[in-house]
């Protein structure tokens, strides 16, 4: 009797045991299926997000109508079949880079342009702008407190003036260079800082889309970058006097019509009309 006890105690024992061995292994089993779904989750969130962001990239572009950027790319190719029907220019393709997929390697830098031109000579890079403001363009901020400004041009002195203070709120270091609009509205003047200085980026993309072809193609390239405001001069006023290696700004067809040509005296590695089709194919692939 007493060893049929013991084994009824020892089969109660294993079946408890069992079934909270079983509640252990599911409650693990729905930990890990819900640390999953949630990484999958948060994976989903990010990678929408990443989209969103390269979809949304250049807010200040998104204040250029359709409109401004088709009588840009019109202008653009009459300067080009210019030079094409002058001799100076072989051939060229011009790239709508809103065309181009976001998984390209060079979206991030190429869709910082409306229109990339790859021709005999290179490539040309168009950051159309039509803001219909006055607009700070370029100006420096500088870090310390003694502002060097030579000049009695009252809207210079704003320019740095705003731009520094703008800078001071981030206690950094290092001077910045501000791009920003004025805007008048009743009983006060607002300043809009945009997010980026164009002629910087486009300075800076143009040199990171020469490198990332000719890594690829495996043959030199010349790459220039050319911020055009379509509206004209009068509401643009110019900061810093520094230029950098591989962009220029215009604001006129004249001026962009210069800006091409001296791309095209200064061509030291002329493509192909084959090495012109791969790059285009590049992009449009």
């Amino acid at each position: 009797m007493t060893l049929t006890i013991i084994l009824i105690v020892i089969i109660v024992i294993l079946i408890l045991a069992f079934i909270l061995n079983q509640r252990y292994m599911q409650d693990r089993v729905d930990t890990e299926v819900y640390a999953r779904n949630q990484m999958v989750t948060k994976n989903a969130t990010l990678s929408n997000e990443n989209l969103e962001l390269k979809n949304q990239m250049l807010s200040s572009n998104n204040d250029v109508s359709s409109h401004a950027k088709r009588n840009a790319k019109h202008v653009l190719t009459s300067i080009l079949d210019k030079y094409k029907d002058q001799g100076k220019l072989k051939y060229y393709d011009i790239i709508t880079t809103s065309n181009l997929a976001t998984k390209h390697p060079f979206f991030e830098y190429a869709r910082t342009f409306d229109y990339i031109v790859v021709s005999d000579v290179g490539l040309i890079n168009i950051d159309v702008k039509n803001w219909k403001q006055k607009t700070f363009y370029h100006f420096d901020a500088p870090v310390d407190d003694d502002m060097q400004i030579d000049t009695n041009d009252v809207n210079q002195i704003v320019g740095h003036y705003v731009s520094k203070q703008y800078h001071s709120q981030f206690d950094s270091p290092r001077s910045e260079i501000y791009t920003f609009v004025e805007k008048i509205q009743n009983n006060r003047v607002i300043y809009e800082f945009y997010d980026h200085d164009p002629y910087e980026q486009a300075a800076i993309n143009s040199k990171v889309l020469k490198d990332g072809i000719e890594n690829h193609f495996n043959h030199k390239v010349q790459s220039i970058g050319v911020v055009y405001f379509s509206d004209g001069s009068v509401n643009i006023i110019e900061g810093s006097e520094e230029r950098a290696q591989y962009v220029d700004t215009v604001s006129t067809k004249s001026s962009l019509e210069a800006v091409i040509k001296n791309a095209i005296d200064l061509s030291k590695h002329p493509l192909s009309e084959d090495q012109v089709t791969k790059i285009v194919n590049s992009f449009n692939n």
